[in-house]
């Protein structure tokens, strides 16, 4: 089977969408996409679809890191109300 490859790029406060086809058989098998920005997907899907998917992963992983980040502020915000170090 084959597949092809879409990749997210941050450009300029914006995001660079590019498309690769890759012409190397493959053996068959289920692909996700990745946090990082790409998405090996099959070759039988829409350049859409599979651009979609990994946009929609890729904000799920930023919700959790603006989170994860949020939570840690608030961590230190009560640090410093309460005052440890006086």
């Amino acid at each position: 089977m084959k597949y092809d490859t879409v990749t997210l790029t941050p450009r300029d406060n914006a995001w660079e969408v590019s498309f690769k086809k890759n012409p190397l058989e493959r053996i068959r098998t289920k692909t996700i996409p990745n946090d990082r920005g790409f998405y090996h997907y099959p070759e039988t899907m829409s350049k859409k679809a599979a651009a979609r998917k990994l946009i929609q992963r890729m904000i799920v992983r930023h919700k959790e890191e603006i989170s994860k980040l949020t939570d840690s502020l608030n961590a230190l915000r009560l640090i410093r109300d309460k005052e440890y170090f006086i």
